[in-house]
């Protein structure tokens, strides 16, 4: 897998993303039950890609929860490309804990797609691809997700009031990780925080609750 992911392109995950959607959509078709969509960082920008570039005909997802999606990275982010001399196939290692990674670092090819992935959705040629009810979480100062730039992105592409975005706090007494962007296991977000926001999750998943008690002007 490694081998693989030093010279990933763009078409690889997509081409994975279009075939998952599909699988899903059978499966809740048959069973007779609304498809949702939950999503964290890069694959949470892949599935925006996938839906906002026409890769399938018709949106079967019904509602979304969007994990610290990568759709709106720091500036910062693209220091990594200073590696771009060492060859596409270079790992840049990672920070990220090792229980939520799937590889010892990043190569710049995968780094190449993701800016592109994110180029490309700048401004959406048919917003109402991906304007369905959609509920953003991550923590205030995460290093790899501008909050900022997705606030911004968000009205630019008059997506509201459909999509909301909502604060994660960690529970500093029990997570054992100081890295904001990891905010997908107990470790990482603390006991209370986790179980707050798998309660959340299953409220706009399940029942379509999108909590807006903090939406992304409050933030």
């Amino acid at each position: 897998m490694l081998e693989e992911w030093k010279s990933i392109g763009r078409t690889a995950w997509v081409e994975d993303w279009r075939e998952s959607a599909r699988v899903a959509e059978e499966l809740a078709t048959s069973r007779g039950v609304p498809l949702a969509f939950l999503g964290y960082s890069l694959g949470a920008l892949i599935h925006i890609y996938g839906l906002a570039t026409g890769e399938r005909e018709s949106n079967p997802f019904q509602r979304q929860v969007l994990l610290a999606p990568a759709v709106r990275v720091r500036h910062r982010t693209r220091l990594v490309l200073l590696f771009r001399p060492l060859g596409r196939r270079f790992i840049v290692p990672s920070l990220t804990p090792a229980e939520i990674r799937s590889h010892p670092g990043t190569s710049i090819a995968a780094y190449e797609s993701l800016f592109g992935y994110e180029a490309a959705l700048s401004a959406l040629d048919d917003p109402k691809r991906v304007k369905i009810p959609t509920l953003v979480l991550m923590a205030p100062g995460d290093e790899l997700v501008s909050q900022r730039r997705l606030v911004e992105w968000i009205e630019r592409n008059g997506l509201r009031p459909e999509w909301r975005m909502r604060a994660l706090s960690k529970d500093s007494a029990t997570a054992q990780s100081w890295v904001r962007h990891h905010i997908i296991t107990e470790r990482g977000l603390g006991t209370a925080a986790f179980a707050a926001l798998t309660q959340v999750i299953a409220d706009a998943l399940i029942d379509g609750v999108m909590d807006a008690s903090a939406d992304a002007h409050a933030i």
